[in-house]
């Protein structure tokens, strides 16, 4: 879910990355992918909380972040239904 939502809203959204790839910011994270890696990186100070590399995952997200990427997944869809974007 959290992954699946990152990378559909870097392909929509995302700009290009001064490091190359597409990246985008928003309130609490930041997300970048370039190839098969995928970042997310929290605002707070935690850092990098989730990174996915050649399929593997690691990382230290809270239910927290997640529970706020099922938000954000739930605006965006509302989002491209409103505009007409799938």
């Amino acid at each position: 879910m959290v992954i699946e939502t990152a990378q559909k809203t870097l392909t929509l959204f995302g700009t290009p990355a001064a490091e190359g790839g597409r990246s985008y910011e928003g309130e609490r994270y930041r997300l970048w992918m370039k190839g098969q890696t995928l970042t997310i990186t929290a605002k707070d100070s935690r850092g990098e909380i989730l990174r996915v590399q050649n399929m593997e995952v690691e990382g230290n997200i809270s239910s927290e972040d997640v529970k706020s990427f099922q938000i954000f997944a739930q605006r965006l869809e509302q989002e491209l239904a409103t505009n007409g974007i799938e």
